[in-house]
């Protein structure tokens, strides 16, 4: 009975554990999966990748800190967006007569930009 017992609460940990670690993972990264956005950021960090792309609906990109709107502006300008305006922490880019929202986050370990949808 003492094993089912420390077993029941071992896993009850654990799944608060996981649970937890997904509700972080959003919050810093905007992505419920926490393997994901460990590997995203080890990649930046780690092996000095310029940008991640770690989500794709809704978007959200990964980048070095130290030229991490350079690096925005080339990411949207290479995929046809033209960069409009900024205001606070939004930033606005415009394709094809339709606006859309991105929202910078930037500290300095790492930069991200999430898409408003």
């Amino acid at each position: 009975m003492k094993k089912e017992y420390k077993e029941i609460i071992t896993g009850g940990i654990a799944i608060i554990l996981i649970i937890a670690s997904c509700f972080v993972s959003y919050d810093k990264f905007r992505t419920f999966n926490p393997i994901k956005a460990g590997i995203g950021f080890a990649r930046i960090r780690i092996f000095d990748e310029e940008y991640v792309e770690l989500n794709d609906s809704p978007r959200v990109i990964l980048t070095n800190p130290e030229n991490s709107m350079e690096l925005f502006t080339q990411i949207i300008e290479s995929e046809g967006y033209e960069y409009v305006e900024q205001m606070g922490s939004a930033h606005f880019i415009e394709k094809d007569g339709e606006r859309e929202i991105v929202n910078s986050n930037i500290n300095k370990y790492i930069g991200r930009w999430s898409w408003d949808k």
